[in-house]
């Protein structure tokens, strides 16, 4: 597992696209880096989990979990939720009862 925050810079028909939402992406105060979760195979990005940190109201919110179907059933997705539930008690987030 790695964090990270760049986006994929390949160019393509979606470029603009990706570059708009990484404008708003990275440009929402409760985007940090630390709250999005890869999962690679070598350099391939096979799963993806963010999380924002909303400091006004003390909780993280879970953007989305994502795994490429060739790699889903593997407990991917489990661990990438669980790397944002470290994220989410790192930032002193408050736990729901």
């Amino acid at each position: 597992m790695v964090q990270s925050s760049r986006l994929n810079q390949s160019r393509n028909p979606k470029q603009g696209a990706k570059a708009e939402y990484g404008k708003v992406r990275f440009a929402n105060p409760a985007y940090r880096p630390d709250g999005v979760a890869l999962a690679l195979e070598k350099a391939k990005w096979v799963g993806m989990s963010a999380a924002t940190y909303h400091q006004q109201g003390n909780f993280v919110f879970n953007e989305m979990t994502g795994v490429l179907p060739a790699y889903r059933r593997r407990g991917i997705a489990l661990a990438l939720k669980l790397l944002v539930i470290r994220f989410a008690r790192a930032v002193g987030a408050a736990a729901e009862s």
